[in-house]
């Protein structure tokens, strides 16, 4: 049996995987043009995982950072996850979404309205966490599972919950 990751690069686009780091098998990095991808040291991104950059797009991925299993990153600006990150399996960090205000046009013909992601550093995210659009999780933040993250989380705050609400901060 051959296990295999995918990587899809048009040309033009960019792809760095730092020392140390794995993308493990069954996953995939599919990059457009002008897209990049940038892996730091010491990073696991676990089985199934998948990484979508649109023409132009960034993702950036800090030193010891850990990818959960089926977790995956769908970038049309720009995702960047700082050092010593935890995102737990099943974990989906959406840098943009269909506008649907317009109830006479299709969605799919509306807007799409794009925003970065930003995980800070040290923050750990929970099974099935998503993170949308425009969104920053502070430094040290913690994510419960099952949240839906639709606005900032501030540094060293708890929250779980749809949508995510605070539920504590951790201590100094």
């Amino acid at each position: 049996m051959a296990w295999s990751t995918l990587l899809l690069l048009d040309a033009g686009s960019a792809l760095q995987i730092g020392t140390g780091s794995i993308v493990r098998a069954y996953g995939s990095v599919a990059v457009a043009a002008g897209g990049t991808v940038a892996i730091g040291q010491r990073t696991a991104i676990m089985q199934g995982s998948e990484i979508a950059v649109s023409r132009g797009a960034k993702v950036e991925i800090g030193n010891d950072v850990y990818v959960g299993a089926y977790s995956n990153m769908r970038s049309s600006r720009r995702i960047k996850i700082g050092d010593n990150v935890h995102l737990a399996q099943f974990v989906s960090l959406v840098g943009g979404q269909h506008s649907f205000i317009e109830r006479d046009r299709l969605i799919r013909e509306q807007p799409f309205e794009e925003g970065d992601v930003v995980i800070e550093d040290d923050a750990w995210l929970g099974v099935g966490v998503a993170v949308l659009s425009g969104v920053t999780v502070g430094t040290g933040a913690v994510v419960g599972a099952g949240t839906i993250v639709t606005k900032d989380v501030a540094p060293y705050s708890i929250v779980v919950g749809n949508p995510a609400r605070m539920v504590g901060e951790r201590q100094a």
